[in-house]
C-alpha cells in the first residue's frame, strides 16, 4: 500500500484486507519486517497512535526513529519547513508516520516524502489509521460491517476521527449513520460520502447498534460551550444502551459509570488498535 492519506482512498477491497491482516496479527502473527525503520513524525501531542504505533512496529520486527517537535534554534526567525525536514528524514526510513496541526501537511509531506506517508491525524481534517481501528473494532464487537446502524456524537465539524470514520463506513451496504452534533458543528458534506446519513442536534441512540463519541470539547468555532450545552450529549448509563466506542481520550463526554456496563468498549478498541496499526504498517512497508 503506498502510504495512507485518506479514510476514502481506501475502498471495500483494501479495508477488508487491513482488517483481515488485523486479524492475523490479533491470532499471534508478527515479526515480518525485522530491518524496517519507522520514523513517527509526531508534530502534534499523542498518546495512542504515537505508541501504537511504536509497538506496532516493534510487534513486526521494525525500529522506530521519533521526531518530537519542529527543528526552531535561536538563531532561525522560523521553524524549518515540513517539507525539507520531510525531504530529510524520508531516505533514511521505510515508511513516515504524521501527525500535524495543519490539514494540509499529510498531502505536502507525501509530495516530497521518499517514503510513503502514513497520517496519524491532520489538524481537523482526517485521522485514517483511526478509521481502520474502528472498524476492526466494529467487525470484531458486532461480528459485521454491513448493516450496522452507527450514531456518530460531539462536535462533528472539527473531530477528524469521525470525519474518517464515516468516510471509511461509506465503503459498506447498507450503513445508517446518524450525525448527533450541537447547533454549527455539524458533519461537512465533505466527510459524508454514499453513506445513508441523518443529522440531528438531539441524542437519539434507541434505535443503532453502535454509539461512537467523537469528542465535545469546550470551545468550539460556534464559541464557548456551557457545561449544559455539552451535558446534553453526554453519554450516561441510562442512555448507552448499544456498544459505546470512543477513539479516547475522553474527558466527561462519557459517565464513569458507563465503564462497569457490558456494552462500554472503548478499552478494547484501544486494545485492538494495536493490530490494526501492525496491518497498516505491513500493508505500506510490504508495498
Amino acid at each position: 500500500m503506498p502510504g495512507l492519506l485518506s479514510a476514502g482512498e481506501l475502498g471495500r477491497e483494501r479495508l477488508e484486507a487491513l482488517l483481515a491482516a488485523a486479524a492475523g496479527y490479533r491470532a499471534g502473527m508478527g515479526r515480518r519486517h525485522p530491518d524496517a525503520v519507522v520514523a513517527l513524525a509526531f508534530y502534534a501531542d499523542s498518546l495512542r497512535t504515537r505508541v501504537g504505533f511504536d509497538v506496532a512496529a516493534a510487534r513486526l520486527g521494525a525500529r522506530t526513529t521519533t521526531v518530537h517537535a519542529e527543528r526552531q534554534g535561536p538563531a532561525m526567525w522560523a521553524p524549518e519547513r515540513l517539507e525539507d525536514a520531510v525531504r530529510s528524514i524520508g531516505p533514511w526510513c521505510d515508511a513516515l508516520c504524521l501527525r500535524h496541526p495543519e490539514a494540509s501537511a499529510s498531502r505536502r509531506a507525501a509530495a516530497v516524502s521518499a517514503a510513503p506517508v502514513i497520517n496519524c491525524g491532520n489538524g481537523d481534517d482526517e485521522h485514517p489509521t483511526q478509521a481502520v481501528v474502528d472498524l476492526f473494532a466494529l467487525q470484531t464487537l458486532t461480528g459485521r460491517l454491513d448493516g450496522l446502524r452507527v450514531a456518530v456524537v460531539g462536535d462533528l465539524h472539527a473531530m477528524r476521527s469521525a470525519h474518517s470514520l464515516v468516510l471509511a463506513l461509506a465503503a459498506f451496504e447498507d450503513v445508517f449513520v446518524r450525525a448527533i452534533a450541537p447547533a454549527g458543528l455539524e458533519l461537512p458534506a465533505a466527510y459524508a460520502g454514499e453513506v445513508r446519513l441523518e443529522a440531528t442536534t438531539e441524542l437519539r441512540v434507541d434505535d443503532v447498534d453502535v454509539i461512537y463519541v467523537a469528542g465535545l470539547p469546550a470551545e468550539t468555532r460556534t464559541g464557548v460551550l456551557s457545561r449544559e450545552q455539552q451535558a446534553r450529549y453526554r453519554i450516561t448509563p441510562e442512555v448507552a444502551h448499544a456498544t459505546v466506542l470512543c477513539p479516547l481520550p475522553r474527558v466527561d463526554e462519557i459517565d464513569p459509570a458507563v465503564d462497569a456496563l457490558p456494552q462500554a468498549a472503548y478499552f478494547e478498541q484501544s486494545a485492538l488498535g494495536l493490530y490494526a496499526r501492525m496491518a497498516v504498517l505491513d500493508a505500506v512497508l510490504s508495498g
